[in-house]
Parts: C-alpha cells; sequence; structure tokens
C-alpha cells in the first residue's frame, strides 16, 4: 500500500500518463485517478466508482466506502466535491 502523502502525487501522475495513451473507457479512468488522489479506497474501488458514474455500469459491492461513493452524484466530478 502506497503511503498516504504518496497517493495524490500517484494520482496525478496515472492522470497524466492516461492523457497520453489509448485507452477504452478512458473518461471512466481519468475519474478514477481523480478519485484515488481524492478518497480512501484502493485504486480498484475507484475503477468501479468511474466505470459506474461515467459509463453506466451497474455495480454492487459489500463495501460500504465503496457503496457510499457509488451513491453520489455522478455528474459532478470528484474534485468538486
Amino acid at each position: 500500500m502506497p503511503l498516504v502523502d504518496d497517493i495524490p502525487s500517484i494520482s496525478a501522475s496515472l492522470e497524466s500518463f492516461i492523457q497520453e495513451v489509448t485507452l477504452s473507457h478512458k473518461a471512466a479512468i481519468s475519474y478514477a485517478c481523480k478519485l484515488y488522489g481524492q478518497r480512501s479506497l484502493d485504486f480498484v474501488d475507484c475503477l468501479l466508482a468511474g466505470y459506474h458514474h461515467i459509463d453506466g455500469t451497474e455495480i454492487s459491492t459489500f463495501d460500504e466506502k465503496l457503496g457510499r461513493v457509488l451513491l453520489r452524484n455522478p455528474m459532478v466530478p470528484p474534485e468538486e466535491r
């Protein structure tokens, strides 16, 4: 697990990287990178939230933290919350 101080830096690096490559679901992955830098979620949970909020993928989970993120308004980017 990365040190908490490193997470915003990791998030910014991932965001820069994905702008330079071709990806499917790029908007969802970008959302996940931003969310990862702002929340105490694992990156995989952030990806699931991105797929849910951006692509409309239905996600079921027993993870309470992820469940709360999935219930939030999908149209508000994480940095504006």
